[in-house]
């Protein structure tokens, strides 16, 4: 699954069956240029590691929980 978030960033989720029932998940980030400026005025450098942080928390505590259910 592919989508675009915002103007500047572009997300790609994507899903690979692996043995034993399990499955492989794989998140990317795109669009972020050192020396581009969001429309809030902060640069892409700086909101990608602010992101960053927030991606992993997702995936590695939130999403488990979630589909374990």
């Amino acid at each position: 699954m592919e989508f675009e978030w915002d103007k500047d960033w572009h997300l790609t989720f994507e899903l690979k069956k692996l043995e034993d029932n399990r499955t492989e998940f794989t998140l990317i980030r795109s669009g972020w240029y050192t020396e581009e400026i969001t429309d809030f005025v902060q640069p892409h450098t700086a909101i990608r590691e602010h992101m960053k942080g927030g991606w992993e928390k997702i995936v590695k505590d939130k999403l488990p929980a979630y589909i374990e259910v």
